[in-house]
């Protein structure tokens, strides 16, 4: 599956859609959603995709809407097409840096500015939400709404830079931004190490909602799961 992904990125950001990119985009995202639906707990699998030899786009990809979806299921989300919405704005939200994966983790204008890139670089990450939002309009069974969630990962209204003032976003739109900083914070520890730390006490700390609390503590409640 990481192999077809970057594959299927890689050939859409150059050719566009075409019925192979679109059956193999698909495919993929079939895989991720009977991945999650059979997987008793959430850790397991996130410990099997974070320690396999895949790039770090798909990585992010699969464990994101993982983890959005066990969010989804713990809040009793009532919404038939949720799972297929997360799933696709996991597949696309970064399709902009699929050449630089590097930039897929700058994930606040603190981190942008030391970044210290150059103005077409800094204009790809800014960008890149509202971007692929556009892009994912042309793919023919993407599910309306989807879009919606990949102009606003970083928490931007309109797709553009950062923002952690999510209270007037969509339920699907806050529970993406957060399982998405979540799987950033997981990637981050197992690339640098460090000393264990409470994840969900920083989320708490940038998203101070009252809404975002309720989706918060269903993260926590997915990642006490067990067997």
């Amino acid at each position: 599956m990481g192999e077809s992904y970057d594959i299927a990125i890689k050939e859409i950001v150059t050719l566009g859609f075409n019925s192979e990119t679109v059956q193999l985009t698909d495919t993929i995202i079939e895989n991720m959603i009977k991945n999650f639906q059979k997987s008793p707990e959430m850790s397991g699998l996130l410990h099997k995709v974070i320690n396999s030899k895949t790039g770090t786009l798909y990585q992010k990809s699969h464990m994101t809407s993982v983890v959005a979806c066990e969010m989804i299921k713990n809040l009793k989300y009532n919404d038939t097409n949720a799972f297929d919405k997360i799933a696709f704005a996991a597949f696309f939200h970064d399709i902009l840096l699929a050449e630089r994966e590097d930039l897929a983790k700058i994930n606040s204008f603190e981190e942008l500015e030391k970044a210290r890139l150059n103005e077409e670089d800094w204009d790809l990450v800014f960008n890149h939400a509202s971007e692929a939002s556009q892009l994912i309009k042309n793919h023919p069974e993407a599910p309306l709404g989807a879009d919606e969630i990949i102009r606003h990962h970083h928490g931007a209204f309109n797709g553009k830079g950062f923002s952690n003032g999510i209270e007037k976003l969509p339920d699907l739109s806050k529970i993406f931004i957060i399982a998405h900083h979540f799987v950033l914070e997981l990637i981050r520890f197992k690339e640098n190490g460090g000393q264990p730390r409470p994840v969900t006490e920083e989320l708490f700390r940038r998203y101070p909602s009252p809404d975002a609390a309720i989706i918060i503590k269903a993260l926590e409640k997915a990642l006490k799961k067990k067997k």
